[in-house]
């Protein structure tokens, strides 16, 4: 898991969850503190869709606001914009199928880039595939993933692929993931997972909160608090970070 500098969370509801494994749904989540200084604040909208975030730095007193962004919603698609630097593209469209994000779509407004991210849903697995357009037109594939769902409907297991750009791909990360029981508030959320050029990390498609993350080369451990009601309030990283999640209309 990586530390943020800043998040956006936009609820959907994929099958890895079951309806039982979920969160009560009248508690909402609020802000995210990602450190004293940083955090997003979450207006929803009746049933607890989010319409806008606003991420606020702190420092000496002063609270800036740093970015501000605004959800439209349709049929099929959710549409994200940036309210402080807006585009000729929106910030990010969402095209939706059976609830599910099928493609999204991430414009990068300096470069006049769009960047794509296509989801195809498996039994057993979840792949995705990334791709640029450039400002010439020129479309090039540039990696893939396969994220292997364990018998808790957790991601266990992330293969990640690279382009060699002569039509070949080539593997540069292989993952592991142990999980507690806790229901994950960063399940969906699209930012930071679809905001840079990369494939999204195994907490996009998981309920539960990642207790081991295992490379080849290196080891994670996370350890969480939880309130009375269940909810994670903190995640804690081995190096003693931690980040913090408050909600509305809960215990």
């Amino acid at each position: 898991m990586k530390k943020w500098g800043w998040l956006i969370l936009i609820v959907f509801s994929l099958p890895a969850c079951r309806d039982e494994d979920l969160s009560p749904d009248q508690c909402i989540l609020e802000s995210i503190h990602l450190d004293d200084y940083n955090r997003l604040e979450f207006l929803t909208l009746s049933g607890g869709r989010i319409y806008q975030i606003k991420q606020q730095l702190e420092v000496d007193g002063d609270i800036d606001l740093v970015s501000s962004f605004q959800f439209t919603y349709f049929n099929d698609s959710v549409v994200v914009l940036d309210q402080l630097n807006p585009g000729k593209f929106p910030y990010m469209r969402v095209q939706m199928e059976n609830e599910q994000p099928i493609k999204i779509i991430r414009h990068f407004p300096t470069e006049d880039v769009l960047l794509f991210h296509d989801l195809m849903y498996y039994d057993d697995r979840v792949e995705v595939k990334m791709s640029r357009l450039a400002s010439t037109g020129d479309l090039a594939d540039l990696a893939f993933g396969v994220y292997y769902f364990n018998e808790n409907n957790n991601i266990g297991r992330v293969e990640k692929f690279r382009s060699d750009f002569e039509g070949s791909f080539y593997k540069y990360e292989e993952r592991f993931f142990q999980y507690d029981q806790g229901i994950s508030p960063l399940k969906n959320m699209l930012i930071p997972f679809f905001i840079q050029v990369a494939l999204p990390d195994a907490e996009f498609f998981s309920c539960n909160n990642i207790t081991v993350d295992q490379r080849i080369d290196a080891r994670d451990n996370y350890s969480y608090r939880y309130s009375e009601s269940g909810h994670t309030v903190a995640q804690i990283a081995s190096d003693g970070s931690q980040v913090s999640f408050s909600y509305l209309n809960c215990d």
